[in-house]
């Protein structure tokens, strides 16, 4: 399972449960994507809550492997089975194609964000 599927798990449950997240630190990304499925966000004062977006990295390590004498040869089936490995340089369509995929999971992290915001209460307690 996903998260993009236990998210809309989560979502379903709150039909039979009252569903409350609880952020003591940080609550991020795929972190805050599941907790905004919840009735309402319990933060602590210090809780860092939010940061809605997707990364992906890529590392180039080919200059580093060709100044220890490293050589590498992919053997692959697929157009992109290959396309994320670290010892060769991102090509543009493979750049483009990884782009492409973080764009989808955005759309569609903020559609589900969007769509379960409105039903949920964030609240934040404060020590006193």
């Amino acid at each position: 399972m996903g998260i993009q599927e236990f998210a809309s798990e989560l979502f379903a449950a709150r039909k039979k449960k009252h569903i409350i997240a609880v952020a003591n630190h940080t609550m991020a990304s795929a972190a805050y994507w599941i907790a905004s499925q919840a009735h309402e966000i319990v933060a602590s004062p210090s809780a860092f809550v939010g940061s809605i977006g997707v990364l992906a990295m890529h590392e180039d390590r080919s200059g580093q492997n060709e100044m220890l004498g490293i050589k590498h040869t992919i053997i692959s089936a697929g157009k992109f089975k290959a396309e994320g490995s670290e010892d060769f340089p991102l090509s543009d369509a493979a750049h483009e194609h990884l782009q492409a995929q973080v764009e989808e999971i955005f759309t569609e992290f903020t559609k589900s964000w969007k769509l379960r915001s409105i039903l949920t209460l964030i609240r934040i307690f404060v020590n006193t």
